[in-house]
């Protein structure tokens, strides 16, 4: 599927907009408290950028461009709206925002030693930069107005199902290439850290037909799928009929 849909939208275009923080004053890093998480995921956002351009070049039409990153602590404002906090993609800006107190929260929450369940984190973020550029995100959008909530809910959980893959995917290859994660003692926090974003983890009470994000078990299963594969081709969510 994302073979098939490069090739229809072309060669992407290449961008790189970092901000980068060259000490814990810079705008950057804005609390010294996050200074070595912010550390930690340029490092990872560098590896995400280096595995995926070589996964592309290597399973589909090349023309991978680096993710647009900002870094922020607690909230911002974006592309998509003011107030903002967690990671985020805005597709409305093409830019990745990465909350490093979030990250730093969330790895004490799933008490991480190896650190890849921000990893983890980190690459499903760009990887809904990826689907934007290849034109799924601005695909499932365009159904809003032709399909059900039931049946528009189901095709957004299934971009964020997507992204899992990706981010599997990402962790698949750099495995390999010798890159950041350089083993995979740490899986079982990753999976972990898939779970807790889970949707009957976070609303337990919440109907599943409601759900734009996927329960635990979805979510799990197709990172894991990304992982075990490194397939790009493996990764059609959307095969499901509605």
């Amino acid at each position: 599927m994302l073979k098939y849909l490069s090739s229809l939208i072309g060669v992407l275009s290449t961008a790189l907009i970092l901000t980068n923080a060259s000490s814990c004053n810079d705008d950057g890093c804005l609390d010294c408290d996050q200074y070595d998480t912010y550390e930690y995921a340029q490092e990872v956002v560098d590896d995400v950028n280096r595995v995926y351009k070589h996964i592309f070049d290597t399973q589909s039409n090349g023309g991978y461009s680096n993710a647009a990153i900002q870094y922020f602590a607690y909230t911002t404002s974006t592309g998509c709206g003011s107030n903002k906090s967690g990671p985020l993609y805005c597709p409305s800006d093409n830019t990745v925002y990465l909350d490093l107190a979030f990250l730093d929260g969330f790895e004490q929450k799933v008490n991480a030693s190896g650190r890849l369940s921000t990893a983890y984190i980190i690459a499903h973020e760009i990887a809904h930069h990826i689907q934007d550029n290849l034109g799924i995100v601005q695909s499932v959008f365009l159904e809003q107005d032709h399909l059900s909530i039931t049946q528009y809910n189901a095709m957004k959980k299934n971009l964020e199902l997507q992204a899992d893959f990706l981010a599997g995917v990402y962790i698949h290859h750099s495995y390999l290439l010798g890159g950041m994660v350089d083993n995979l003692d740490d899986l079982e926090s990753a999976k972990l850290a898939v779970k807790m974003t889970g949707e009957d983890y976070l609303f337990p009470r919440m109907p599943s037909s409601q759900h734009t994000h996927g329960s635990m078990q979805e979510r799990v299963a197709w990172f894991l799928k990304g992982v075990e594969t490194g397939d790009l081709d493996q990764g059609n969510t959307f095969l499901e009929v509605y």
